[in-house]
């Protein structure tokens, strides 16, 4: 004879057959039938479809690059860097001054940050921007948490060292 069992939802009894395998509970077996849960689940997805946030597609405008790319450079000439380290800073400002600078610019894409670690080459989700001297706050090295750690201990080797040193070599540090 096959067991019967309560649905929560509907309330009416109904073959174990007609219930989902559910290990956490007592009896081995969902509380709610599989019909009442197959109409929960259209009905949450058609609530779903309704209220789902659809990504925009991004357009490249080059112009706008352009002007900000010029900005850019207008910011990072040597008279205005000059002017920037010339008033006398603990090295604890500076750092704050050169991190603030650059998130400034980065917030208002002007800087895009990459998505990968330019010395290790692996995506990454979260990338960090080293700076080797603080008198140059746009002029960064985008890392991973890894590399950013052995940049600061000194224990970059093989290929990775060859990679940081041919960045601050192009990057003028």
């Amino acid at each position: 004879m096959d067991k019967l069992k309560r649905c929560r939802k509907c309330k009416e009894e109904k073959s174990l057959t007609k219930f989902y395998k559910n290990k956490n509970h007592k009896d081995g077996f969902d509380s709610k039938c599989k019909q009442c849960i197959s109409a929960y689940n259209k009905l949450k997805y058609e609530i779903y479809k309704k209220v789902a946030i659809k990504k925009p597609v991004i357009k490249v405008d080059i112009d706008l690059i352009r002007e900000k790319r010029e900005l850019f450079d207008k910011f990072c000439s040597e008279k205005n860097m000059n002017d920037i380290v010339s008033k006398k800073m603990s090295l604890q400002e500076m750092h704050i001054k050169s991190r603030n600078t650059f998130y400034n610019y980065l917030n208002s894409g002007i800087l895009i940050k990459p998505d990968k670690c330019s010395i290790c080459r692996k995506p990454n989700k979260k990338i960090f921007a080293h700076h080797e001297d603080y008198s140059k706050p746009l002029v960064v090295i985008y890392c991973c948490l890894e590399c950013h750690k052995n940049i600061h201990n000194n224990k970059l080797k093989g290929k990775n060292l060859e990679r940081f040193n041919k960045i601050k070599l192009y990057s003028g540090l």
